[in-house]
């Protein structure tokens, strides 16, 4: 008596070599029943009725796959978009205060109130 698997391997042999045993593993008894009590006429339908929910199995995880591809695509970009973000405000804050500064460097009331800053620190060191 021929299994499943045997008579697959007949007919698939040059498709995909892990098939067989990655069938075994799973559903070697239900399978195996499933084709005993077939009719040998429709042995061969029973085989390729296999091989397309296999092949749907393999195509729905590789449309998972492609999926969490694109989430995780998706992710890098909406961080790098925020990274960008941060970067320009960044420099916006750095070009101000640069701007604050020499703006600030010629102003005489504020270069007298930092000496005056400045000597009392220093009186206040001394102490």
């Amino acid at each position: 008596m021929q299994t499943v698997f045997q008579y697959e391997a007949f007919i698939v042999r040059s498709f995909e070599p892990n098939y067989i045993n990655e069938l075994e593993d799973t559903y070697t008894r239900d399978i195996d029943d499933a084709f005993d009590k077939t009719p040998d006429l429709e042995k061969p339908f029973f085989v390729a009725q296999m091989g397309w929910r296999r092949a749907e199995a393999s195509q729905q995880r590789e449309e998972l796959a492609r999926q969490h591809a694109l989430e995780a695509e998706a992710k890098v970009k909406q961080l790098e978009s925020e990274k960008d973000k941060a970067w320009k405000t960044r420099e916006k804050k750095r070009q101000e205060q640069e701007a604050a500064r020499l703006r600030n460097l010629q102003d005489s009331k504020h270069i007298r109130k930092r000496l005056k800053q400045a000597k009392k620190r220093k009186k206040k060191k001394k102490k």
